[in-house]
Formats: structure tokens, sequence, C-alpha cells
């Protein structure tokens, strides 16, 4: 009898249209129903205030299984956010240190009409490339893309994030 184990090489991810649906949620509810079952842990929430006294709500989530695949030194779990703001806005947050998915998700959001249209690099400790897109096809979404290349002793990784904004509502 011949006995193998796989390893999850891949920890739980979100796809460009699970994010552009969700960014429709209206309340925590929404989205935790959603994200929990696909192997989602609830990792914690907070009260923020933005520019001109916009309160926001983040309620976050971490991958039950780290990525694998992320690097080959550091494993790491991708994360996802719903966050409400005062102003009616939605933001859906997914963060992931595979270089592979982050393609492959800006891939999915290109082939939906969005393109870029701003690039801001900030140095301090780390290098953090935003690259802002718009959807040519529906003005109320707009993705916020951010590369930060971090250090872990002499391990150097970068973390990608996608952070979409949902206007709809405002």
């Amino acid at each position: 009898m011949i006995i193998s184990v796989t390893k999850t090489a891949f920890a739980q991810r979100l796809t460009a249209d699970e994010m552009l649906e969700k960014s429709k949620c209206r309340t925590f509810d929404c989205f935790n129903d959603f994200i929990l079952p696909k192997g989602f842990s609830f990792l914690n929430s907070g009260d923020t205030l933005i520019g001109n006294n916009v309160n926001c709500k983040t309620y976050a989530y971490s991958s039950d299984k780290e990525d694998l695949n992320s690097t080959k030194e550091i494993s790491t779990k991708n994360v996802a956010a719903i966050i409400f703001n005062s102003n009616n806005k939605v933001s859906i947050f997914y963060r992931t240190a595979s270089k592979d998915y982050y393609l492959k998700l800006l891939n999915e959001f290109k082939s939906k009409g969005f393109y870029s249209y701003r690039t801001i690099v900030e140095k301090a400790n780390s290098q953090r490339i935003h690259v802002y897109y718009k959807c040519k096809n529906d003005t109320t979404k707009s993705i916020d893309v951010t590369s930060t290349a971090l250090e872990l002793g002499e391990i150097k990784y970068t973390l990608y994030s996608f952070a979409l904004s949902n206007d709809e509502f405002k």
C-alpha cells in the first residue's frame, strides 16, 4: 500500500471577481459569511480616522494555511479585510507574498478594464511602490496596488497588496 501526503502549496486566495462582488457588501455579515468558509479566520477589527474626519471600521482575516509558494525562505499567510467608511465607501483589501499570484490577480483586474494612471514610490525603512488603477468600465471602482520590499534578517521578501475601493454607494 502506498500512502502519499501532499502539502497545500497555496493558502486561501481571492479572485478579482470575488473582490469586486464583495465590495458591494454593506454589512460585516456579508463579508464574514463569505470569507470564513474560504478558509480564513477572523484576525481583528478596529476603528480608524483618516483624511477629512472620515471614520473607518476595518475587519481583518488571516488565511488558515501558509502560502508556501510565497518565497523559498519564509512562509506567510494571506490577509483579507473589508473596510467600511463613514462616506459609504467600501474597500476590500487582500495581501499576499506570492509574486506569481500577485501577477495573476493583477492580470484578472486588467482583463476587467482596470488601467494604471499613477505611480508613487516611497522610500523609508523599506521601498513601497503604489500603482493606482481605475476601471474604464465602472468609474466607481479603483485599486491601490502596493508592493513593499522587506527584510527579515538576511531574508528579503516582498508583500503585494490590493485595496479595491467601491464608491458606488456614496
